[in-house]
């Protein structure tokens, strides 16, 4: 088996919304980061070398893109307006659940918070618009509940 680069434009994110998901459009751009929180476990006995344990770990997916209108309806898209209102709310209600599937059909689900970044744009500029999602708690790989389905 070849092993080879992949597309950043082939992962799909999509929000869900009623009893299905919504994919968001006009991304260009998507990224993943991971940080982590350690606890300090050194003693004594560490010889003057630090020492820690990882206490807990979250992740951060940020896409960017253009903000889409319907020429001909004027409505906005819909992945792209379902993380606008998302983003509106507070408290528990303020968790989504999204689905982020990579080149390779690999499916994943998790719950994340919304914060839509800047929008705009100067004159000889398309429209932009972005997100931040925040993961809560951990992904769950869907693959396997999306085959067995079939």
């Amino acid at each position: 088996m070849a092993v080879t680069k992949v597309l950043a434009r082939d992962w799909v994110l999509e929000i869900k919304s009623g009893s299905g998901y919504t994919r968001i459009k006009g991304l260009n751009t998507l990224s993943f980061s991971n940080s982590k929180n350690d606890t300090d476990t050194t003693d004594f006995d560490s010889q003057g070398a630090t020492e820690h344990l990882v206490t807990s770990r979250s992740q951060e997916i940020s896409a960017e893109g253009f903000y889409l209108v319907d020429k001909t309806t004027k409505k906005r898209d819909e992945g792209q307006q379902a993380v606008e209102s998302l983003a509106e709310l507070i408290g528990p209600e303020s968790l989504g659940e999204f689905r982020l599937t990579s080149p390779a059909g690999t499916m994943k689900t998790f719950f994340a918070s919304a914060n839509i970044g800047d929008i705009g744009g100067g004159n000889d500029d398309a429209t932009t618009w972005g997100v931040t999602l925040t993961v809560s708690g951990k992904m769950t790989d869907a693959s396997a509940l999306t085959a067995n389905s079939k």
